[in-house]
């Protein structure tokens, strides 16, 4: 089943950087592994819709993201505006002024960030249509705008309208760009902005060598990325061995962190690194003196080594002299320097391995600080403890100093209303009592793909195909093969082991956006094209048999007879934008898009009682068995009546499908994975916070989600 095909800002819902204080610790950068988002990603076109239904508690953090700097701190809400707290020299806190603030400020002028990362003195966002604005210090060019100007409120990073996530570091900052690249400006006195120069830049430069990264993570004085096929690059300071590669000498280019070749998420601190493996568990390198590094030691390592007695790991978050991770269940550990009470076990002693932070079993995110703390939990509320004496927990007081050893609720940041709902009747409602709980789990697996997977599809376990621009992926059981194609590929389907796949030519012509609609089926490796129906932009597929295929698109529908393709788009609006098909039978299938058509076998007629919303994907395990999913909402068709099925989740929804009636998946925004156990969707972790577009599966513990960046999903058992 295909999803829309459009661009958007793919961040995460976590702080993708942390930095430091001059000489002091820093807020690390970190990037999650988990859905939001964030982390996250927007294709919201305003505020989005609340649930109107009763409240209750949600689970999936309600689109709130908090960064936590050296001693200042940031979250987006859910409405794109962005709420500051803590200490604001330089103006870090975008608000205009240079006041500490004890509870939140909203930065000035910003009311689309899809996510935002906070440093030592500077702070930085992406906004939805790509571009980035920062604002606070500027002494080094860290602001991206040209000049050595301080803003006390936000100013755009020039050369950059493409940005997938912002990550800062004391007084560099880095830009991940939807190629894969990496652009960073600022200070580069240790090779920082890994333009293999030592010269600071005052505009973005892009990094030597690093075209195929999907996360990135600034720490104090130096950068570390994720590779597509897992690896991970370092580069800047490495005084302490935080670039990991066998040495301690720095690098004004990218240099490979020793074996590591399954990393899923990445942070970086004040001169310490850490990444989320595959499998769950968490290496680190770097400084350890304290035991950040949590290898139940007391020093500097120069290649990764495995966190101590950790596992199921969602996220992990690197700060001053500190590390936190949060597991899948919610829960959060951390390890390293506890002197102000950072390490939230209610003591002010130092722990070279992890233990639980008391009270808080529900964390979505997190984000790390010098001496501090915060995270989202999942029902939205932001929470933070530590140090506080720049009023950085942000409970509305300022304390003349100590540790606050137990949770803060930040003022401003409570829980949001909304969890699964039912609103007219017809599926069970549920109070959405915390993160769902499936037997298996999500793992990220590297495609060495970049772009945009908009479909997927298999005939077993061992043959599955992903479509994007340009890229046929197949997937053979153990590894990701690329075939190029010289189309623009959109949706996929299949019969037995034929597969169809739908697309369009490439322009010739710089000012055309389609070109001729095309068809592409068979076994192999390379799929032979078959007869062209010009005109026709077909983005998505479904197939009953060899010789019932439908594919849709804008104002068009098509149909294999098991011979030839031929235009089936009677009765549909022209223009009519259609994002996904699926049908019960070859004379009951439905199209969703902009509304709900469906096809008798002979016109397509529209269905006003589905809805009038934006839905992007549909599935059903039979007639009476129907889901539609889309902006914030899931739709359900019992056979006689559509219902809303509120899901508890702010994230716009692309992708949808079940091995069960009682086992639905639904798929979307930053990494955004939600399951359906027949009585109640629940979020669960996705191991990435890349927009999730297409989901399907060869059983129910052998599932696939495909989306942004070249990014593929496997839920196994």
């Amino acid at each position: 089943m295909g999803a829309p095909l459009v661009w958007l800002v793919s961040c995460t819902p976590a702080d993708p950087v942390l930095v430091g204080g001059p000489g002091d610790e820093m807020d690390a950068g970190s990037t999650p592994v988990n859905g939001d988002a964030g982390n996250g990603v927007t294709d919201r076109g305003g505020t989005p819709p609340r649930d109107t239904g009763p409240a209750s508690m949600r689970t999936d953090g309600g689109g709130v993201q908090v960064s936590a700097g050296n001693a200042s701190a940031c979250a987006r809400r859910p409405d794109g505006t962005i709420g500051c707290w803590g200490n604001n020299r330089g103006g870090i806190l975008g608000d205009g002024t240079t006041m500490t603030r004890a509870a939140a400020v909203n930065v000035a002028g910003v009311s689309d960030a899809a996510q935002v990362s906070v440093g030592s003195f500077h702070a930085c966002a992406v906004r939805a249509n790509g571009r980035v604005v920062c604002w606070g210090a500027n002494r080094n060019g860290q602001l991206g705008d040209g000049t050595l100007l301080d803003r006390r409120m936000p100013v755009e990073v020039v050369q950059i309208d493409d940005a997938t996530q912002v990550s800062v570091g004391e007084t560099h900052t880095c830009v991940l760009r939807r190629s894969g690249q990496v652009a960073c400006f600022g200070q580069n006195n240790l090779g920082q902005v890994g333009d293999s120069t030592p010269s600071d830049r005052q505009r973005p430069t892009t990094v030597s060598g690093a075209d195929d990264i999907v996360s990135i993570a600034a720490g104090r004085q130096h950068t570390c990325a994720v590779r597509a096929n897992g690896g991970v690059l370092c580069w800047g300071a490495n005084d302490k061995g935080q670039l990991g590669n066998g040495t301690m000498a720095n690098s004004a280019t990218p240099v490979s962190v020793g074996a590591l070749v399954d990393a899923t998420g990445i942070t970086a601190g004040l001169a310490h690194s850490c990444a989320v493996r595959a499998n769950g568990e968490v290496s680190c390198w770097g400084n350890g003196t304290l035991g950040q590094l949590g290898d139940g030691a007391t020093s500097d390592r120069s290649s990764p080594v495995a966190v101590a007695g950790l596992g199921n790991v969602a996220e992990v978050a690197a700060g001053g002299r500190e590390t936190c991770a949060r597991l899948r269940t919610g829960a959060v550990q951390c390890w390293g320097q506890g002197t102000a009470g950072q390490l939230g076990d209610g003591t002010t002693a130092d722990r070279p391995r992890p233990g639980p932070v008391t009270g808080l079993a529900n964390a979505f995110q997190l984000s790390v600080g010098a001496d501090y703390a915060c995270a989202v939990r999942g029902t939205g509320e932001v929470v933070c403890w530590g140090g506080d004496q720049n009023a950085q927990l942000g409970r509305g007081e300022i304390t003349t100093g100590g540790a606050g050893r137990t949770l803060a609720r930040v003022v401003g940041f409570d829980p949001i209303p909304g969890g699964p709902t039912v609103t007219d009747g017809g599926v069970p409602t549920d109070t959405g009592t915390g993160p769902g709980t499936v037997p298996g789990r999500w793992a990220v697996v590297p495609t060495r793909a970049t772009e945009t997977f908009t479909g997927i599809w298999g005939s077993a376990g061992n043959n599955v195909v992903a479509v994007a621009p340009r890229t046929l992926a197949r997937w053979n059981g153990s590894a990701w093969a690329l075939t190029p194609y010289p189309l623009i590929l959109r949706g996929v389907t299949g019969a037995g082991t034929t597969v169809f796949v739908s697309g369009l030519t490439i322009p010739t012509n710089g000012s055309a956006k389609r070109g001729l609609g095309i068809f592409l089926q068979g076994s192999g490796a390379m799929l032979a094209q078959s007869m062209p129906l010009p005109a026709l932009e077909l983005v998505a597929m479904w197939a009953q048999g060899p010789g019932a295929v439908f594919a849709v698109g804008v104002g068009a529908a098509a149909r294999f007879d098991g011979t030839r393709w031929s235009n089936a788009s009677a009765g549909l609006p022209m223009g009519q934008e259609l994002y996904a098909v699926w049908g019960s039978s070859a004379t009951d299938v439905r199209a969703v898009g902009a509304g709900v058509y469906r096809y008798n076998g002979t016109a397509w007629a529209a269905e006003p009682a589905a809805g009038s919303s934006a839905y992007f994907g549909i599935w059903g395990s039979g007639a009476s068995d129907v889901w539609l999913v889309g902006r914030s909402a899931a739709r359900h068709f019992n056979g006689t009546a559509w219902s809303n099925v509120l899901t508890g989740s702010l994230s716009t929804l692309y992708g949808v499908w079940g091995a069960a009636p009682n086992d639905v998946w639904a798929v979307g925004e930053g990494g955004t994975i939600l399951h359906w156990d027949g009585a109640r969707w629940s979020s669960i972790p996705s191991g990435t916070t890349a927009t999730l577009r297409s989901v399907w599966g060869a059983s129910a513990g052998d599932v696939w989600a495909v989306g942004d960046n070249g990014t593929a999903v496997h839920y196994t058992l």
